[in-house]
């Protein structure tokens, strides 16, 4: 997603992309709308490894990492006032490496952001060197609009419903999927209807219908009397 809209969808055919490690940082590699931006993802990508190959590609991002992940600290950041309405609590801010394999330990520091939040700790992975981490905590908040879109498309789009295994047709189908549901997005965010689904389709029909009457030589003004 980019913003509150999806923008980019990748189908993977291959075993090894059941592993987040795996597919996720090979679709955000693979995608140059990630570059200019800031990248939020959830905590599916839990090699520090690939972690450090999105900062070495030049990718900022944010996501979170397991609590009690084995890591070194380099160095110690101040931790700035809590902003008026946050709703977590910063507890230290520092770079580190983490621990990649056995005792060896990543070159390359990431920046660690541990917070508080309904009582439960949290600990941010980003790359980001210029905010502050109430900052980092807020930007990592903003990766919910995806969970919104996910549970929208899967309660009123059915995208697991595959009419055919081809992966072109596949790709199709989440293609036409992200399509319906943008114009969805678009259609409630302009009429504010609950039902938007419906009157949407609904008027989509009659227009359909008021195409063909004028592509046969009628007159869409008596379109009314003929859906009816």
């Amino acid at each position: 997603m980019k913003g509150s809209l999806p923008c980019q969808v990748r189908v993977f055919t291959n075993r090894e992309a059941l592993s987040e490690d795996c597919a996720l940082p090979e679709t955000i590699l693979s995608e140059e709308i990630s570059r200019p931006g800031i990248v939020v993802f959830d905590r599916g990508v839990q090699s520090k490894r690939a972690l450090a190959q999105l900062d070495e590609q030049g990718r900022v991002f944010v996501t979170r990492c397991k609590v009690g992940s084995h890591y070194r600290e380099q160095e110690p950041l101040a931790v700035g006032a809590q902003p008026q309405g946050a709703t977590v609590t910063v507890l230290s801010d520092a770079w580190v490496c983490f621990r990649e394999r056995g005792a060896h330990y990543a070159g390359r520091p990431l920046r660690l952001v541990k917070v508080r939040a309904s009582g439960e700790e949290i600990w941010f992975v980003t790359s980001i060197t210029w905010l502050e981490a109430y900052q980092v905590a807020a930007i990592y908040q903003e990766r919910w609009q995806i969970e919104g879109l996910i549970k929208f498309l899967k309660q009123h789009l059915q995208p697991g419903h595959l009419v055919t295994r081809e992966m072109n047709g596949i790709q199709v189908m989440r293609c036409m999927t992200l399509i319906v549901a943008l114009l969805l997005i678009v259609y409630r965010k302009l009429d504010s209807d609950r039902r938007a689904k419906m009157r949407f389709a609904q008027e989509l029909d009659t227009e359909i219908v008021r195409q063909i009457v004028l592509f046969c030589g009628g007159d869409p003004a008596k379109m009314e009397n003929l859906v009816t």
